[in-house]
């Protein structure tokens, strides 16, 4: 998006269009596109890594403003490579490929792919339609 690259789930839940936002709502208040905790939803389904990932951006990033978090995000190079044109205000879809690349994956990446791949495939054969 044009201030920066959000996850097309969460961006649903904070325009409240998400099937998952009725929990959402449980925790997280929100107006306009403002949002805000409402109770703490614990760490129950995440990972030690997450934890401790989700902890050390919060610590390095909770005393910057919105807009200082957008110019960072400008920074990155899967936001410059997929949105080029900075005065554009539309979104388009960051590939998997260049987030793996991002986070230093690049030599995992072609077993990555073909694991989601496969996956995608097996979801797509077993799904009920």
């Amino acid at each position: 998006m044009k201030n920066g690259p959000l996850h097309g789930e969460l961006y649903d839940l904070v325009k409240g269009e998400h099937i998952g936002e009725p929990l959402w709502s449980e925790y997280i208040q929100r107006e306009n596109y403002e949002v805000e905790l409402l109770k703490d939803p614990g760490v129950s389904e995440l990972s030690v890594v997450e934890v401790r990932t989700l902890t050390e951006t919060l610590e390095c990033h909770q005393t910057m403003t919105e807009w200082d978090l957008v110019e960072i995000t400008h920074d990155f190079d899967e936001w410059c490579k997929n949105y080029p044109d900075r005065s554009a205000n539309t979104s388009c879809t960051i590939p998997f490929s260049d987030l793996l690349d991002a986070v230093g994956l690049q030599n995992e990446k072609p077993a990555i792919l073909s694991d989601l791949q496969e996956k995608a495939e097996m979801d797509r054969l077993f799904s009920p339609s």
